[in-house]
């Protein structure tokens, strides 16, 4: 593009609303869309809390590439929580809406910087307030996508651009954690005019069809639904747009173990899993499914040494003919000498370690958007999702199980990741350790797959 292509004269009777949408960039938004960008027009700061896929990163390039049409001498800064959604994202969605605009939109758009005229557009790195030091125009916009990640070192430097007369910021995120500079700023309506946008109102959701493409459908929303409960952190923040009332949850509850009475759809291998005692009065945990996914045999012991315990293991591999690719070991204390003992036999069994990075061997079942802030709660969250859809079942025989099982408490991390209260912690709380849930844990870690790491 030229940086001297002359803006059509259509722009001049738009506004800082949809009409600049529709006249000159050819897009009709959808009220929660339409009601953002009047937002920034009226008021000096707007937040946005928004669900999954709803449109806020077009509205923010709708309203960058407004910004650059309109105002003379204007500034614009856009960060985000990570320099590929800023780069790779919303940049990418401003050259798109530039390209197939109705009239010519003048200047030179570059990777990471637009100038047109006596105006500029950047996008700075997230992690680097000293780029915002000198900025200067006679209106700035400051767009802040993905906001609940971005360091708090960030935010003094970006208040500093709102000094000028007319200047506007914008902030929006997915809202995941109850602390931080978002969470406080969205309980201040006197400096903020907070936006709520719900899935449930975006119309392919309401009419069932796929009215915008690539946007949330009514299919993914039922399946969050099923998938995480309208109770759970998980459907506020990604399909309601709102905080969890709450900062931590129940895993389970024992009503959903009573309802998974009978799995559906499920055919497979035999698995085992295999906890074993880290030290004093904790025991070693063996678990058995079967074909079904149905827990059908849990015995426990203590004060075993490791070959006792290696030789227990075979014993019931021989006895369920379960083959050592369905056989998960704890590796994550004495296991690890378990696992090293039966490949000194030949026998190798799937090690599984808790503390390391999430496999994503489940992502057909918790979702591929789900985020884990190490094994152990994906495969807590693993158990979670198989139970709520009935695609596992530990009968009441088992409460050990079950009691291990509604023990521990989840939150959403500052990465917005899925964190489940650690074994320790849940031992000093309950005062046992919850060794019989994490055999059932171990069990689902067999998987016999080895895929990239997801953080």
């Amino acid at each position: 593009m030229s940086a001297e292509s002359p803006i059509n004269s259509a722009t001049s009777t738009a506004s800082s609303d949809s009409r600049f949408a529709q006249k000159v960039l050819g897009w009709q938004p959808w009220e929660a869309q339409a009601r953002i960008l009047r937002s920034v027009r009226d008021h000096r700061r707007t937040l946005v809390m928004a669900g999954h896929a709803v449109g806020k990163t077009r509205t923010l390039a709708s309203l960058i590439i407004e910004w650059m049409a309109m105002r003379p001498g204007a500034r614009v800064v856009c960060t985000a929580s990570t320099n590929k959604q800023v780069h790779s994202i919303l940049w990418q969605e401003i050259r798109k809406l530039v390209e197939q605009s109705k009239v010519i939109i003048g200047g030179d758009l570059k990777e990471t910087k637009w100038r047109f005229k006596d105006r500029l557009a950047e996008a700075l790195s997230v992690d680097d307030p000293t780029a915002i030091q000198g900025v200067h125009g006679r209106a700035n916009l400051v767009v802040v996508d993905e906001a609940e990640g971005v360091h708090q070192s960030m935010w003094d430097a970006l208040e500093t651009l709102l000094s000028s007369k007319g200047s506007r910021m914008v902030l929006c995120f997915n809202p995941v954690t109850t602390s931080g500079y978002c969470y406080e700023a969205a309980q201040r309506p006197d400096m903020f005019n907070v936006i709520s946008v719900s899935c449930l109102d975006h119309p392919n959701v309401v009419e069932g069809r796929d009215v915008i493409e690539g946007a949330v459908t009514r299919e993914w929303v039922d399946e969050m639904r099923k998938r995480h409960g309208e109770d759970s952190p998980f459907w506020s923040s990604r399909v309601l747009g709102r905080f969890p009332k709450t900062s931590t949850n129940s895993l389970v509850t024992v009503t959903e173990l009573l309802e998974a009475d009978t799995p559906t759809g499920v055919d497979e291998e035999m698995r085992i899993g295999l906890d074993v005692a880290r030290f004093g009065d904790d025991r070693s945990v063996l678990v058995v499914m079967d074909k079904t996914r149905t827990v059908i045999e849990c015995q426990s012991w203590s004060h075993a040494d490791l070959m006792q315990t290696a030789g227990r293991l075979r014993e019931a591999m021989r006895r369920h003919g379960v083959r050592p690719g369905r056989v998960g070991v704890d590796v994550c204390g004495m296991g690890a000498g378990v696992v090293d003992r039966l490949a000194e036999d030949g026998v190798r069994v799937v090690p599984v370690d808790f503390g390391a990075g999430c496999l994503g061997d489940w992502g057909s079942v918790v979702g591929r958007e789900a985020a884990f802030n190490n094994r152990r709660s994906e495969l807590h969250w693993v158990a979670r999702s198989l139970i709520r859809a009935r695609q596992l079942r530990i009968g009441p025989q088992w409460k050990e199980i079950w009691a291990d099982l509604a023990a521990p408490s989840y939150w959403f991390d500052g990465r917005g990741r899925i964190a489940v209260e650690s074994k320790d912690e849940i031992k000093a709380r309950i005062k046992r350790s919850p060794d019989f849930a994490d055999a059932v844990l171990i069990a689902l870690g067999a998987s016999g797959t080895r895929r990239p790491m997801i953080q």
